[in-house]
């Protein structure tokens, strides 16, 4: 049975995923991690739209002023059951857990409660420090997490107890370093790494790492299993699909490989070339990260070098520059309710940066300009009315913040200002505001 293109309307209540930059990985931190909040300045400004003019949107720059230092933000993954947590995966600084509702009073000294920090060796079970993707368990909550060092379970609680990590020693993939997470309705597990394939936990416990098949021919060849090794996210569409893109490391023929599990059949999604229609297919097999619109049933995916790409069912589009995207070369992609937001990391093209917003019609970018402490924008998660943009610095402007997590309203409107809350020991204090 050949794997349908077709998205049927899917319920609201959808799997919150986390996004972080593809192939973006880098070892983690040799030295400790200390939770090294300074303080947080917050800051509202009221009547701001997405879409406004200039003068109006340039006006939110006076609420940016944070006084934190941080981690990059890798991924950022919403609680289905309570959109007001919100699961940080950080670069050296661990597991780090926000409840949106902490955040009331105008001004912290100290760090506030509803946060929490997990690194390694404190948390025993724990990986690596340096975490690369999240995913809930839509089973028992539990929390999954793709990191430098094997695949690592941690409760739905995140209590001391429980954390476990797998290794290839237990049936993973060789080499330590995962990609990629995502959990199946029925619990299945499946992790991908940058270059060594892709594994699968049965709801037995058991850990199979799946072989690579040559690249099929056209899109409708039933195939034996993913076209490459390299996987940059995982994600399951509206009917089931496992959707598997392979980022910057992948074929450049080959732009997702497709799992079909009801029929346990594998196809490839071959990429197009630059003549080829963009309605028709990616012109790139650079895929990074993706994000599935639980209301429309669309599938967004944002690439490295096309900019993003949304996909109907039947159709495909392909969104860039020229549309009002901030750059071509994207980190990551949110998408809800005809809605969708992109990370712009810098790049050497040097497009803009930031991220962007899709409003159904129209594309809006933001930037310092317009208030951003830092235009290099890793991942971006929905939370409610609350758009989350993890960053990485350092900042255009004193105080000079190495990263952290944004917060603004979907309406456009400023509620928190950040990086904020969390970090590794840093050289420089909290009175370096002139720094």
């Amino acid at each position: 049975m050949p794997i349908s293109f077709t998205f049927r309307r899917a319920p609201r209540i959808g799997r919150n995923r986390a996004h972080a930059p593809g192939d973006h990985l880098r070892l983690a931190s040799s030295w400790p991690v200390h939770f090294a909040l300074c303080a947080i300045i917050l800051f509202l400004v009221a009547g701001v739209g997405i879409g406004g003019d200039a003068a109006a949107q340039a006006d939110l720059s006076a609420g940016w002023n944070t006084l934190a230092h941080g981690d990059e933000i890798l991924a950022l993954a919403v609680d289905p059951l309570d959109p007001k947590r919100v699961i940080a995966a950080t670069e050296g600084g661990g597991v780090v857990e926000w409840i949106l509702s902490g955040f009331t009073t105008p001004i912290w000294t100290a760090p506030p409660t509803g946060v929490r920090q997990f690194t390694r060796p404190t948390t025993t079970g724990l990986g690596s420090n340096t975490v690369h993707d999240i995913a809930f368990s839509p089973l028992d909550g539990s929390i999954w997490l793709a990191t430098d060092r094997g695949v690592t379970r941690a409760p739905a609680d995140l209590a001391p107890d429980g954390w476990q990590t797998w290794l290839e020693e237990d049936g993973m993939p060789p080499g330590r370093v995962f990609s990629a997470i995502t959990v199946a309705d029925d619990g299945t597990v499946w992790a991908g790494t940058p270059s060594y394939g892709l594994a699968r936990r049965s709801l037995g416990g058991i850990w199979t790492t799946l072989d690579v098949d040559e690249l099929g021919l056209d899109d409708e060849e039933v195939r034996e299993g993913p076209g490459n090794a390299a996987v940059s996210d995982l994600l399951f569409d509206a009917e089931g699909t496992l959707w598997v893109a392979h980022g910057r490391s992948g074929d450049s023929r080959l732009s997702a490989s497709l799992y079909d599990p009801t029929v346990n059949e594998w196809r490839h999604l071959l990429a197009g070339g630059p003549r080829t229609d963009p309605t028709e297919r990616p012109r790139t097999g650079q895929l990074m990260k993706m994000a599935l619109d639980t209301v429309t049933g669309h599938l967004w995916i944002a690439s490295w070098g096309r900019g993003v790409y949304r996909f109907d069912g039947e159709n495909w589009a392909e969104f860039g520059p020229e549309w009002g995207v901030c750059d071509t070369t994207l980190w990551a992609v949110a998408a809800d309710d005809g809605e969708a937001w992109v990370a712009c990391g810098e790049s050497a093209r040097e497009l803009g940066g930031g991220v962007a917003h899709f409003d159904g019609t129209e594309w809006s970018t933001f930037t310092t300009e317009h208030g951003l402490p830092t235009n290099v924008v890793t991942s971006v998660a929905l939370a409610g009315t609350t758009v989350l943009l993890g960053t990485d610095g350092p900042s255009t402007r004193p105080p000079w913040v190495d990263a952290g997590v944004q917060m603004i309203r979907r309406s456009g409107e400023v509620i928190d200002v950040g990086p904020v809350l969390l970090g590794r020991t840093v050289a420089h204090s909290c009175a370096t505001e002139g720094h």
